[in-house]
């Protein structure tokens, strides 16, 4: 079978062709052998978001900040930067595994796609505001800090889920060259094991002795929310400022983040991020840990397009008794 990839990916929206391919060939949706995270229906409810929503205008998307949001954007202001006695004990970096993940559709079927945490999107964006710089401040409202702010972390939490979509979307194209699935061997043989090493951490003993800092899909992934936030797709909505003081405070919580996610800080330019995504293509085709050698994907730099663009939609998982703030479908 073979799969017609749209012309322009940022307007692909048939989902159901992954669906349809996946179903074809593994007709029983093979299940992961680790457990994955998913919304809990009894306490919340996920809601299709447009992230188009975010683009039009010339203006930031209203958030609709509360009171006590604009307080807190003020206190962050008062805080300023995190100092070096503020360490991983007091610091809360990002929160991959309960703030924002991706449901593969090879595991979830029709329930497959990004999910993020609308209460996630409004606490980062106060931590970025501890790396405002004094001399910024005014020029912003708080309410219009706020809104910038969030926007930045929604798409910092999207970009980083995204590339685990990009995974997927290799581990597709591999299956439809070879005939046969590569992502599930490797979901199973290779990250869920890391994965299931993390919860491990610091002490082990790990599954096969593998350390979970080797997770290099999470290091990537953290990189290309920091790569991809300068782009000119994000950067002329934000503002090479906001790109900036952003970008700082990923570099700062890089630090703090679990094992394998904080290897981030090596993939920070174009060179590295190409390596290191060679090193990880390779291990998908391999479904092993340590290869012997990497290959060289520099002649099909397509193989980890996802066949879902930048902005396709993905889902906000709110409280049952909360309101969605963003751009719903």
């Amino acid at each position: 079978m073979n799969i017609k990839e749209p012309e322009d990916y940022s307007d692909f929206e048939s989902s159901w062709m992954l669906e349809s391919f996946v179903e074809e060939h593994l007709p029983e949706l093979p299940r992961s052998e680790f457990p994955s995270v998913t919304f809990d229906p009894e306490k919340t409810e996920r809601v299709a978001i447009n992230p188009d929503g975010f683009f039009e205008g010339d203006s930031v998307w209203d958030f609709d900040p509360t009171e006590e949001d604009l307080k807190e954007i003020e206190g962050a202001f008062q805080q300023g930067p995190p100092g070096h006695s503020e360490s991983q004990n007091s610091w809360r970096p990002v929160h991959w595994e309960t703030c924002a993940w991706y449901q593969p559709v090879h595991f979830f079927g029709s329930n497959w796609g990004i999910y993020i945490k609308e209460s996630c999107i409004f606490s980062t964006a106060k931590r970025f505001a501890r790396f405002v710089p004094r001399y910024l401040r005014a020029a912003r409202t708080s309410r219009e800090w706020f809104n910038v702010l969030s926007l930045a972390a929604t798409w910092v939490y999207y970009l980083h889920e995204h590339y685990h979509h990009r995974v997927e979307s290799f581990g597709i194209r591999l299956h439809v060259v070879m005939g046969h699935s590569k992502y599930v061997p490797y979901e199973n043989q290779v990250y869920g094991v890391l994965k299931s090493n993390l919860g491990k951490f610091p002490s082990g003993p790990y599954m096969k002795g593998w350390d979970p800092d080797e997770q290099i899909e999470e290091a990537l992934a953290n990189a290309n929310s920091y790569n991809q936030i300068g782009s000119q797709t994000y950067s002329k909505k934000l503002g090479k400022q906001v790109v900036n003081i952003v970008r700082e405070a990923l570099r700062w919580e890089f630090r703090y983040d679990p094992p394998g996610y904080r290897q981030a800080v090596h993939y920070l330019n174009r060179e590295s991020f190409k390596q290191g995504e060679s090193l990880l293509q390779t291990r998908v085709v391999l479904a092993d840990l340590s290869p012997v050698a990497t290959h060289s994907w520099r002649f099909a730099p397509g193989m980890t397009k996802g066949f879902y663009g930048n902005r396709s939609k993905f889902w906000a998982v709110v409280d049952k008794t909360g309101r969605c703030r963003l751009p719903k479908i």
